[in-house]
């Protein structure tokens, strides 16, 4: 029983991670509705930020693609200002050896675009190099300069990320045993 309130308290704990309420996420969505429709050239400042996150140009392609009042879920953070991401994005590549992301296709139904990617990255933990591969999904929306206002993610953050790292991986990987036999 201890076991089993320590693993959902755990689950909760990483499941909430980057959980915004459903009010603060339409307040963006609604923010964002009337937008400008992107054509290919606007689209291309999204994946020229993830290309290459340790680059010493990373903050100036962030403000390029990037409003200055933004909602950015990846999943792990929610971030509602541009010098935020920029912080947060630039410590992510500081703290990675190598990222690389895969733009697979783009859908767009009216003002939203779906980019389905690839994302392969590598890190040190506790002095052991560590090996992500995840396929993912980004929801997108643009200003009428045509800035990302809106960019949610959809990747399972617990294979591409937590399974990975040395206790926590082996946690999930045991609940996911016993949720699927």
């Amino acid at each position: 029983m201890r076991t089993s309130c320590m693993l959902t308290i755990l689950w909760i704990s990483i499941s909430s991670l980057a959980s915004a309420d459903e009010s603060t996420v339409q307040k963006y969505l609604d923010m964002s509705a009337g937008g400008q429709t992107p054509d290919t050239t606007v689209l291309r400042g999204f994946p020229a930020v993830f290309e290459n996150l340790d680059g010493e140009d990373l903050a100036s392609r962030i403000e390029d693609a990037y409003a200055e009042s933004i909602y950015f879920n990846d999943t792990l953070v929610v971030i509602t200002e541009r010098p935020v991401l920029i912080d947060y994005l630039l410590k992510s590549g500081e703290r990675t050896n190598f990222v690389n992301t895969t733009i697979l296709d783009v859908a767009q139904s009216g003002e939203d675009v779906y980019v389905r990617w690839q994302l392969q990255m590598s890190f040190d933990v506790m002095g052991a190099e560590r090996r992500s591969d995840t396929v993912g999904m980004t929801h997108l929306r643009f200003d009428d300069s045509g800035k990302i206002t809106l960019h949610q993610d959809f990747w399972d953050s617990a294979s591409g990320f937590y399974q990975v790292l040395p206790v926590v991986g082996r946690l999930i990987t045991w609940v996911r045993g016993r949720l699927h036999p």
